[in-house]
């Protein structure tokens, strides 16, 4: 269930973009309820009730609505330079692009690089590059050049490549959630926390399989009709393995990457 609109909104609207601050929300005895007003959408959180709202802001278009025709495209951009090369407006614009969503730089893996013709950002991985649609007009928001069926934290990036082996994991659906999440994992040094993405709402069998070295799966989808149903789906092929699973709630119309750090931790408190 979404927050009313009429119970937050008044409150964005008067922030500057980029900013966020804290409101009291019915009758709490703190400040609970998170506000924000960010390029493209306003949006808030209540840690009391646990609900989210967003209103996009109509009048807002960052970059070009329609995606270059060879967009879609599944090998890698020719004209691929790396983001630490590429000139200052084009850094800008892409920081601003990750800031819409509610992500930034430092929660990716060195080694960006950026398609002009393809209007990508190209995320490297173990098992090869990902590419975001910087327009918000592809058919296709993310793509896997290397037919990746999922993305895992590296565990020896903690404790060694066996220390989170039988412990937990927290599954997300989208790459940026994953990042931002796993990056928390590892300046907050959780131990025995893994973290997975499924790249969408149905866990490929190869993650299944992975997911079954653990005690605890927990879903971490996104907050909307889908994400609740692939949580419940995937949370019980995993339960009649044998395996305990946790389905992490997120405020409604939000996904994990639109919560901070401390709300995310709060989540995470669940498992």
């Amino acid at each position: 269930m979404a927050l009313p609109n009429h119970e937050w909104l008044h409150i964005a609207q008067t922030l500057g973009v980029g900013r966020r601050t804290r409101a009291y929300h019915l009758h709490e005895r703190t400040p609970a309820l998170t506000v924000g007003n960010d390029a493209t959408h306003y949006w808030a959180y209540c840690q009391r009730c646990k609900q989210g709202g967003r209103v996009d802001k109509e009048h807002v278009n960052m970059l070009e609505a329609t995606a270059p025709a060879e967009s879609n495209l599944m090998t890698l951009p020719e004209d691929m330079v790396a983001l630490d090369a590429a000139p200052m407006h084009v850094r800008e614009q892409i920081e601003k692009f990750l800031q819409s969503k509610n992500m930034t730089t430092m929660y990716l893996p060195p080694g960006l690089h950026h398609s002009k013709r393809r209007a990508r950002l190209l995320i490297p991985t173990p098992s090869g590059y990902l590419g975001r649609d910087l327009s918000d007009g592809s058919t296709a928001k993310w793509l896997t050049y290397a037919g990746q069926h999922f993305l895992f934290l590296n565990d020896s990036r903690l404790d060694g490549p066996a220390a989170h082996r039988g412990r937990r994991v927290v599954v997300v659906e989208d790459p940026f959630s994953y990042y931002k999440l796993a990056w928390l994992v590892c300046r907050k040094a959780l131990r025995g926390v893994a973290v997975a993405c499924s790249l969408g709402t149905r866990p490929h069998p190869k993650l299944v399989a992975h997911l079954l070295q653990y005690n605890r799966v927990a879903f971490f989808y996104d907050g909307d009709a889908a994400g609740r149903k692939g949580s419940r789906t995937g949370a019980q092929a995993i339960a009649s393995l044998g395996i305990d699973t946790v389905e992490i709630e997120t405020p409604w119309d939000l996904d994990p990457k639109d919560l901070n750090s401390a709300e995310l931790l709060a989540h995470l408190e669940t498992i």
